[in-house]
């Protein structure tokens, strides 16, 4: 994976790669707005999504932490072919990171890797915090919970999508009864969707640790997608034909008004109300 994040960088051409930020669409713009001026926190940063970078050219600053040496890497080489000043620092010791781009004015982002069950920040340094498809890898997701809490400013925002439980696919390959003889599960493992250390929860597990956490939800959304059939189709298949006819059918079953608490995943918006 992290050789194809390069290998996709490594080509961008950065004119055309901004114009492309600057167009897309996310989520929960529609509820926090303006986002300008704002120290964001994006935890377990990934390379798919390209937030980083999309946030910062949004006029925010923005922190980048990953648990992967190469994803914090590859962040570095984006942000530098943008021309977007960054640093990497280590977290060895809490740090501030107000002072930090305080000193020096056109420093766009700080990126670092750790663990996010350990952020290595002083207290209550962000405005907004935000997780993709990052919590269910953690060992503990009530202890990024607290971290995430400890980090955020007083009526701070936490933004997480959240891989669901309940996702037909994800069901099958994660229940623990089937796991002895899950033809599905290993096929998952061996050919990269799925993490064999992963845990995802069910929706309304995830609303109560995050109130338990000292947030008050806002939203929560799901992602308006079915991919059940296309997903376990390419398991198997990787005829391009074949898999766009199984998109079809996931597009008709999303038709049929598919309950959504079996969408792939869930999003939620929640407010911090008090410091735990």
């Amino acid at each position: 994976e992290s050789k194809k994040s390069l290998s996709h960088i490594l080509r961008i051409k950065k004119e055309p790669f901004i114009r492309e930020l600057k167009k897309k669409s996310i989520w929960w713009h529609r509820y926090i707005s303006p986002l300008y001026n704002k120290i964001i926190l994006d935890v377990c940063c990934g390379t798919e999504d390209n937030y980083i970078p999309y946030l910062i050219l949004s006029k925010n600053k923005l922190v980048g932490v990953d648990l992967s040496d190469d994803t914090i890497k590859i962040n570095k080489i984006l942000l530098d072919k943008l021309r977007i000043k960054s640093k990497v620092l280590n977290s060895n010791k809490l740090i501030n990171v107000s002072k930090v781009f305080n000193k020096d004015k056109n420093l766009k982002a700080i990126l670092v890797v750790a663990n996010a069950e350990h952020l290595p920040f002083e207290k209550k340094q962000f405005d907004i915090v935000h997780v993709k498809w990052g919590l269910h890898h953690t060992q503990s997701i009530p202890n990024t919970l607290k971290c995430i809490n400890l980090s955020l400013k007083k009526n701070g925002w936490f933004i997480c999508t959240e891989s669901n439980l309940l996702f037909p696919p994800r069901w099958i390959t994660q229940v623990k009864f089937l796991r002895p003889f899950n033809i599905f599960r290993y096929l998952a493992i061996k050919y990269g969707p799925l993490d064999p250390n992963e845990l995802a929860r069910t929706p309304n597990a995830y609303i109560r640790m995050i109130k338990e956490a000292g947030f008050k939800i806002h939203v929560i959304d799901f992602k308006h997608e079915f991919e059940c059939v296309y997903y376990i189709t390419r398991l198997f298949i990787k005829n391009k034909n074949i898999l766009k006819i199984a998109k079809k059918i996931d597009d008709f079953l999303l038709l049929l008004d598919f309950p959504k608490y079996f969408a792939m995943d869930i999003k939620i918006l929640a407010k911090k109300v008090r410091d735990i």
